[in-house]
């Protein structure tokens, strides 16, 4: 199903194929997007209740500057502008920016899938904890920049050329598996911090910067 305008959900409703709204969802009811469904957003989600949890389901925001509906979710995709993350505490599946997103995050949060930043993309963790239990792929940014919070990336970790992953203060980063930096990837320490300890053998094919 595909709407290029608005939606607006005064009821329950599940979702259960791919549908697009190219506008705005919106209305004092609950949109329920099943384990099949696949649901993109251009637009504004202001619905009452967004019901994003079911395992196998995806979420896209696909438009502009948006600010996201604060649920949980299991697979969410972001791409095309800046995004408001707000206090999203739950992905159940992957977190993927792709196509010049940005994201800071504003709440604790935990990604159980596997998290790819994207080329041309960024995302900020600030003064928040973030665990990551699968893969972290990174081709564009993603920064650190708070002392505050622990930062936890279970699975292993890739650079990938033109990928850039800093941690801009003083603030101890845990890895539970490979980090590896292809040619043209930057891992960025702050020297200051508590050194970073992996627990698995660290491969460096590129450029490390002690800060």
């Amino acid at each position: 199903a595909k709407g290029n305008g608005n939606r607006l959900v005064s009821w329950n409703y599940q979702n259960n194929v791919a549908l697009s709204i190219g506008t705005a969802l919106s209305g004092n009811g609950t949109l329920v997007n099943g384990a099949a469904g696949t649901l993109n957003l251009g637009g504004t989600a202001t619905v009452s209740t967004l019901t994003a949890s079911a395992v196998g389901n995806t979420v896209n925001y696909s438009g502009g500057t948006q600010t996201l509906k604060v649920t949980a979710y299991h697979h969410l995709t972001l791409s095309g502008g800046a995004k408001t993350f707000g206090a999203i505490a739950t992905i159940g599946g992957n977190l993927t920016l792709s196509a010049s997103a940005t994201a800071t995050t504003g709440a604790n949060l935990t990604i159980s899938g596997n998290f790819d930043v994207g080329s041309g993309t960024t995302f900020t963790v600030s003064s928040d904890t973030i665990t990551v239990t699968g893969a972290t792929s990174v081709s564009g940014t993603l920064s650190h920049t708070s002392t505050t919070g622990t930062k936890t990336y279970n699975g292993n970790v890739t650079i990938n050329s033109g990928g850039v992953m800093s941690e801009d203060v003083a603030e101890p980063i845990a890895y539970g598996g490979n980090v590896t930096i292809n040619s043209g990837g930057t891992l960025t320490e702050n020297g200051a911090a508590t050194p970073i300890a992996l627990s698995a053998k660290e491969k460096r094919a590129a450029q490390r910067s002690i800060l």
